[in-house]
């Protein structure tokens, strides 16, 4: 018995080092991206795609899934259903505020929103801001104006 808690505390040990490495490999893509935005908007557009993919499967296989089987042990199969749909529609609801208060924070760019985060200043920053637009400003909801540089932390 000694000998399978020593197999799973490696096996645990090594888990964790996986993603811890495959974290750190991710993070470490900062180092080697161009610093141009255009470049950074190519790749953050199937970044965050693939990232709601794997969200999306996630959020089915470990929490509805499990949720509904739960469910249906307590209420039945009759109405196994309504808990989740109602959790799963509050979910979406706080989605689409956060989106609406983004909206009304003019926070129109994810791209802007995360130099707002990384450099340290407020998401509320200046309306006036290069890297804030009007989303009615242009018909690309990617275009910048040409004046909107990528600001480094030593740029400041």
């Amino acid at each position: 018995k000694t000998m399978g808690l020593a197999a799973a505390t490696l096996d645990a040990f090594l888990a964790t080092c996986f993603t811890w490495a495959v974290t750190a490999a991710g993070a470490a893509l900062v180092f080697v991206l161009p610093p141009d935005e255009a470049t950074q908007r190519q790749l953050l557009r199937p970044m965050l795609g693939f990232a709601g993919g794997v969200m999306t499967s996630a959020s089915f296989f470990s929490l509805l899934a499990p949720a509904l089987e739960l469910a249906e042990d307590q209420l039945g199969r009759r109405w196994s259903f309504v808990p989740v749909a109602v959790g799963f529609f509050l979910g979406g609801a706080f989605l689409y505020l956060c989106d609406v208060y983004m909206e009304t924070q003019q926070i129109h760019d994810p791209l802007a929103l995360m130099q707002d985060a990384v450099l340290g200043r407020k998401a509320k920053a200046k309306a006036d801001s290069p890297l804030r637009r009007s989303p009615r400003s242009s018909s690309n909801p990617y275009a910048t104006p040409s004046n909107a540089r990528l600001r480094r932390p030593d740029a400041l």
